[in-house]
């Protein structure tokens, strides 16, 4: 029930556009009060019911084109990507959450030892810049 609550008040908050807390505090004293009344028939639905809601909520969090706009800039995003869906679709949400994050993170730690071995990337080379001659301000005239 937590999960199932937690990504419905994610997926309200996302088509309200909201951007304050205000929405998933009203959302989470509904799910209270709801538990709280109808407990006896809330644990009569069975979970698969329950497990429906769930990929159906977030399936509406998908967006198509925050993808290809993430994909777009490194095609090596698709890793972790995969990594989480998988993780999550076989143990569970927190497992595959975990196992987003540190696929990212290992996927970091390789680009920037690639960048480090001179593997690719941008290099920036700074300088100082050499000094200029100083300019004479308008009072300060040389008569000759």
């Amino acid at each position: 029930m937590p999960v199932t609550a937690v990504i419905a008040r994610s997926s309200l908050n996302i088509k309200l556009k909201a951007n304050s807390r205000l929405p998933a505090l009203v959302q989470s004293a509904f799910v209270f009060g709801s538990l709280a009344l109808y407990s006896d028939v809330i644990s009569a639905v069975p979970l698969s019911a329950l497990a429906g809601v769930l990929i159906s909520s977030g399936a509406g969090m998908l967006q198509p084109a925050e993808l290809k706009s993430c994909l777009a800039d490194d095609k090596y995003n698709i890793g972790p990507y995969l990594v989480t869906t998988g993780g999550m679709l076989t143990m569970g949400m927190a497992e595959g959450i975990v196992l987003g994050c540190a696929s990212s993170a290992a996927k970091h730690l390789v680009q920037q030892h690639l960048l480090a071995a001179g593997g690719g990337g941008w290099v920036v080379h700074a300088e100082e810049a050499p000094p200029k001659a100083p300019v004479p301000s308008p009072g300060t005239r040389k008569e000759a």
